[in-house]
């Protein structure tokens, strides 16, 4: 349920406008996470005016439901989802910029289908090849990352 503080959200603003790096988003696989990036890209309603100071156009690299199944994550990792991460997923297809973009859509749609939830940590448990399925490998993530980008495997 982290909401990204103004600081970081100020450091990644100028880091964007400043170096023009692209900016990628990697969240747990929830509608909270889904927050989080909405708030990186369109601001909070809590700053008014001033929020456009601190956004940055963010590319939803994961977690998604299609990387979950891709990476095996194992079903130890899932959580089912509670009331309030189902209302919370609602609200969010409701959202006129979410509304707006069909893949974010079924992102938020294929979540509540499921019914269930994970963190990002949850790709370190997921097999890599030639390891047994539950072993630890912390090299997933940065495989995760490196296979997203160079695959443009993201949503804008």
């Amino acid at each position: 349920m982290g909401v990204p503080d103004l600081a970081t959200r100020a450091l990644v603003h100028r880091l964007r406008t400043t170096l023009d790096l692209p900016v990628y988003g990697l969240v747990d696989w929830n509608s909270w996470g889904v927050g989080v990036l909405l708030c990186y890209k369109l601001g909070s309603a809590r700053l008014g005016v001033e929020s456009h100071r601190y956004t940055v156009d963010v590319s939803w690299l994961g977690l998604r439901s299609s990387q979950v199944a891709r990476f095996r994550v194992p079903d130890v990792c899932m959580q089912a989802l509670t009331p309030r991460d189902r209302r919370r997923g609602e609200c969010l297809l409701e959202h006129p910029y979410v509304a707006a973009r069909p893949p974010w859509r079924a992102e938020l749609e294929a979540q509540l289908r499921a019914g269930k939830k994970c963190e990002l940590e949850a790709l370190n448990l997921a097999p890599t090849a030639g390891s047994a399925p539950g072993g630890l490998a912390f090299h997933n993530v940065c495989h995760f990352v490196e296979e997203a980008i160079l695959g443009r495997d993201w949503l804008q």
